[in-house]
């Protein structure tokens, strides 16, 4: 077999543990002197369990003895998860009702997801408390308790049974003392101080009634912590400010807007100073006034106010205005009433040029505006002008 097969392999016994219970099944290597099998996944099939294996090198032999050797790291690392999963809904069961249940849920060797029923988000001052809740439990130490027992008698421990499962006729009770006790076939911490601690990540619904919640433990947390504090001090250098990041960021940003409007006006002004001239040479065709121009880079609120005080100072005639903002363009065309009398509509002025550059629109007689994503083909449009207006005035 070539090196990238998969091969199912099924053992009289063996140490991994399938995938159930949203916890995902073991990791390692199965190997003898003829060949070394990687497990990428354990899974159960027809109540067995199945390893799913990649030959790593050697050949396939299975007349010698196995060693069968389980990742440990990724296994306990999935175990912190997992228990801690029962501490969470332990918690939120706690503080916010047994109408808590649980929705599903997920645990692997990096991180753990749990989903219940609950009627809106969790507000970010109740995820602290959650996570300051656990943290404080977690380093108190307790150990965990597995028992066995009649579904009857689990069932009057007052174990929780998580939805959709199937049970046999003796069940596996996971008991944290005084703190959480739910049916549960997976594998879980001694001691909750394993844990280490608990780090919600994010908090989002997912269906009406259901929200998930994500986060991570001991290592991970750790990690994350070290990311996000790196983070920051990037931050604090690079704004040369030690204190107090939140407020430093926000004059930032009021700083920035103010400038912004300042250059919004200046570009008016500027533009404004660009119409001036050209009010002075407009082109005609007969008695028609007409203006046309492009402008470059304007927001589209100064590029209405300067079409509203161009029209104004025109008087009578027609003007269309383009603003190539690079990847887009807009126009806007406006006709005075004397000229929508005689025949001219700005609507069809608009939509044939937005045609043009890659857009569409439209609007009234006096005024109508569009947009396209063509900027490059503003020269073309603006040719087209004179030969539009000429064939409304029936020229």
């Amino acid at each position: 077999s070539s090196s990238s097969e998969w091969v199912k392999i099924i053992l009289d016994k063996t140490p991994f543990y399938a995938e159930s219970g949203g916890q995902v099944g073991d990791q390692g290597w199965i190997s003898n002197h003829a060949m070394k099998l990687k497990v990428l996944d354990t899974q159960k099939e027809d109540g067995q369990i199945v390893h799913i294996c990649e030959l790593e090198s050697g050949h396939l032999d299975f007349s010698e003895n196995l060693t069968l050797t389980v990742d440990k790291a990724k296994r306990n690392s999935t175990t912190r998860n997992h228990t801690a999963v029962h501490m969470l809904q332990g918690v939120l069961r706690e503080k916010f009702g047994d109408s808590i249940q649980q929705a599903g849920s997920y645990v692997d060797h990096e991180r753990f997801r749990f989903d219940f029923t609950f009627d809106r988000g969790l507000t970010s001052s109740e995820i602290r408390m959650l996570e300051i809740e656990l943290f404080n439990r977690i380093n108190t130490g307790r150990s965990v308790v597995v028992h066995l027992k009649s579904l009857d008698e689990a069932r009057q421990m007052g174990a929780i049974c998580p939805f959709g499962e199937k049970y046999g006729d003796l069940v596996r009770v996971i008991d944290v003392p005084e703190f959480s006790m739910e049916f549960c076939g997976g594998c879980h911490v001694n001691d909750i101080f394993e844990i280490g601690m608990i780090k919600v990540t994010s908090e989002s619904s997912i269906s009406a009634g259901v929200r998930r919640i994500e986060g991570v433990t001991g290592r991970g947390a750790f990690q994350l912590f070290q990311i996000e504090n790196e983070t920051v001090d990037k931050i604090s250098r690079q704004l040369k400010q030690k204190g107090d990041l939140v407020s430093t960021v926000q004059s930032l940003q009021d700083n920035l807007r103010a400038k912004n409007k300042e250059l919004d006006k200046l570009k008016q002004e500027l533009s404004l100073g660009k119409m001036d001239k050209m009010y002075s040479d407009m082109p005609k065709i007969g008695e028609l006034s007409y203006l046309q121009a492009n402008f470059e880079g304007l927001d589209s609120k100064t590029f209405r106010a300067l079409s509203d005080q161009a029209i104004q100072k025109i008087g009578s005639g027609v003007l269309v205005l383009f603003n190539d903002a690079g990847q887009k363009v807009s126009l806007i065309c406006k006709v005075s009433d004397d000229w929508v009398a005689k025949g001219l509509d700005a609507g069809k002025v608009v939509s044939e040029l937005a045609l043009i550059v890659g857009g569409k629109g439209g609007g009234r007689k006096n005024m109508a505006q569009a947009g396209g994503s063509e900027p490059h083909k503003i020269p073309q449009a603006m040719q087209k002008i004179p030969e539009l207006l000429k064939s409304m005035l029936g020229d």
